[in-house]
């Protein structure tokens, strides 16, 4: 059976001068993380080695609030920022009350526990939304880990929405994403795992 892809489908998976490769988007989640994790304990004695676990995933859910502190009216430095997002991710993901707490009280000595509250609730709403959303291609999302195993998602959903496409069409476009997404070699999750999920979204957003 031919299968025919757009041209516009065919640019998504083969990807043109201006966009990196799902794969790259990918491990930018992971890379970013791993910066987080590395300048949490260089600069604050705080150890996430445990977010590795989930790199990408965490990188999803986070990256998105660090483009919100730098594109806003926030005058925070480096080191700040990063605070800010500790305390993101204690209490996103970690639910830490103590690693918060510690967070808090740095913040407050600077001034800035002002920032971090507006951007933890930023951070909720966008959790909560993509639970949301998860929800309504009726996936199960009991827990945090639940959650991490697909927030990776939440940066390159707009990008999915350029995807059109049904039967054995989407399938065959949902493969080749999941496939693309796992050449990061970041996710854990099995391809069959991730071509499904991919289907689901396209018909959702379709």
């Amino acid at each position: 059976m031919n299968i025919i892809i757009s041209e516009s489908q065919l640019r998504f998976l083969l990807e043109n001068n201006n966009k990196s490769s799902l794969s790259e988007d990918i491990k930018s989640l992971y890379d970013f993380t791993k910066d987080i994790v590395n300048k949490s304990k260089d600069k604050f004695g705080i150890d996430l080695t445990l977010l590795m676990t989930w790199g990408a995933a965490v990188g999803g859910l986070v990256m998105p609030l660090d483009n919100y502190i730098r594109t806003g009216e926030f005058d925070l430095t480096e080191d700040q920022l990063t605070l800010i997002l500790i305390g993101c991710i204690s209490t996103l993901f970690l639910d830490n009350k103590r690693m918060f707490q510690k967070v808090y009280k740095k913040c407050k000595e600077e001034g800035i526990e002002g920032v971090l509250d507006q951007v933890v609730n930023k951070g909720s709403e966008l959790k909560k939304s993509f639970i949301g959303f998860l929800s309504s291609l009726n996936l199960s999302i009991k827990n945090v880990t639940s959650l991490v195993r697909y927030s990776f998602l939440i940066p390159i959903i707009s990008d999915l929405q350029s995807i059109g496409g049904d039967g054995d069409d989407i399938k065959i476009i949902s493969l080749r994403i999941a496939e693309r997404i796992l050449a990061a070699g970041v996710i854990t999750i099995s391809v069959e795992t991730l071509s499904k999920l991919v289907e689901k979204i396209l018909k959702k957003i379709s």
